[in-house]
């Protein structure tokens, strides 16, 4: 089976990408109600990962980081939790095998509940605090849910 790797049409597209991936965890840290993206980025890291797409690897890794930089959260938290799914979910393919939907939807889930778990350990370990469990999260993780289904 042919890996199809979808290419930027033009380059202004490839510049737009990147402007939001620097910038737009930069808004987030001025404004809190922004979502998060961490579920759907690292969904684009997983699926870089398993179709060999470098570009869908560099964005990704590059706005993950620039949020945990951005945050101040534990760095490279969001994309260890990333391939921790993608080590031990996404690659058996038994789950939700006729349903791509539903595919999408539970590696979004899985990738923030992994990354609210590790946060919470870190938390434990280094007596931090690094985020506030409230409904902002729940927020985040709908958002999410909703740009993979458009996108």
């Amino acid at each position: 089976m042919a890996v199809e790797k979808r290419r930027f049409k033009t380059p202004l597209m490839f510049v737009l990408i990147l402007l939001f991936v620097v910038f737009y965890p930069m808004l987030i840290s001025i404004h809190v109600f922004f979502p998060l993206l961490i579920g759907y980025a690292g969904y684009i890291l997983v699926q870089g990962i398993s179709k060999n797409d470098y570009l869908y690897i560099f964005f990704a890794s590059l706005y993950l980081l620039n949020l945990d930089f951005n945050l101040s959260l534990p760095i490279t938290l969001s994309i260890i939790a990333s391939l921790l799914v993608y080590i031990f979910i996404y690659t058996s393919k038994e789950i939700f095998l006729n349903c791509k939907l539903c595919q999408i939807i539970f590696n979004i889930v899985a990738i923030d509940f992994v990354y609210i778990l590790l946060i919470n350990i870190y938390d434990f370990i280094f007596e931090t605090k690094s985020i506030d469990m409230d409904l902002l999260l729940l927020y985040s993780l709908l958002i999410d849910i909703i740009v993979a289904v458009v996108a």
